[in-house]
């Protein structure tokens, strides 16, 4: 009698310790679809980081820009950049001289390469607008320098007072995506030595439209020019044309 109940209690206890436990088949449809939703969302995290990244580099760039011209400014006791002694130094000659470019910026950029005369040409970048137009920022006319940071500056459209000019800079250098309002940017220095941000604007007077068919480098966006008010375009050896042009003569 003790023995058989000895018997039903061991086989009692050996059903109450059994565990749980997943197949193989379930482990690996679990990880199909681990797998899945991370390819699914890894994508979108990453583009979301890049862009965290750029925004961080755009402000950094802004403000070197802003420091960079107001210390430059405050060590002549200056508060117009008119008055900037590199204009009559470096901009006299109606060019630009490299080298005393060079020598007013270096003190106040940490600067590792420019297109001084001593200096190899600067390399060309193929950059886009966000509408996916070529342009070419940098020209070796103007003074161009890269700094520690892999940042690239240019300044151009000096203005005949020399009362403001523009930076065109690469928030990140010859990294991708190479575009304006992502890694590419234009600011305007007014007199006072504030920094604006104008990429607007340069991208609208780069875009295709009724006042500027310059712009149109391609028959769908000529024509699509006429859909909307029924006004005649078309495009002819490569340029678009507008109303009596596209005439026969």
């Amino acid at each position: 009698m003790h023995k058989i109940a000895f018997t039903c209690l061991s086989n009692f206890t050996g059903i109450g310790n059994r565990k749980a436990a997943f197949t193989l088949a379930e482990v690996l449809i679990t990880l199909g679809i681990i797998g899945v939703v991370a390819a699914m969302t890894l994508p979108a995290l990453i583009n979301k980081a890049e862009d965290k990244i750029l925004e961080s580099q755009y402000k950094k760039c802004k403000n070197i820009i802003a420091n960079g011209y107001k210390l430059m400014m405050a060590k002549d006791e200056i508060f117009e950049v008119k008055y900037l002694p590199m204009w009559n130094d470096c901009y006299s000659g109606g060019g630009v001289d490299y080298a005393c470019a060079n020598s007013y910026h270096k003190e106040y950029f940490k600067m590792i390469q420019t297109n001084t005369e001593n200096a190899t040409p600067w390399e060309t970048k193929k950059y886009y607008t966000s509408r996916g137009k070529v342009i070419k920022p940098w020209n070796d006319s103007n003074f161009i320098f890269s700094t520690m940071d892999g940042m690239i500056y240019e300044l151009t459209d000096v203005a005949d007072d020399f009362s403001s000019f523009s930076v065109i800079a690469d928030v990140n250098g010859p990294k991708n995506p190479n575009t304006l309002k992502s890694d590419l940017y234009v600011f305007k220095i007014g007199n006072s030595g504030t920094v604006y941000d104008i990429t607007n604007s340069i991208e609208d007077s780069l875009s295709c439209s009724v006042e500027n068919l310059s712009a149109c480098t391609t028959q769908q966006e000529c024509l699509s020019l006429g859909k909307a008010d029924g006004d005649l375009f078309c495009f002819y050896n490569g340029k678009c044309r507008h109303g009596n042009d596209c005439l026969p003569q």
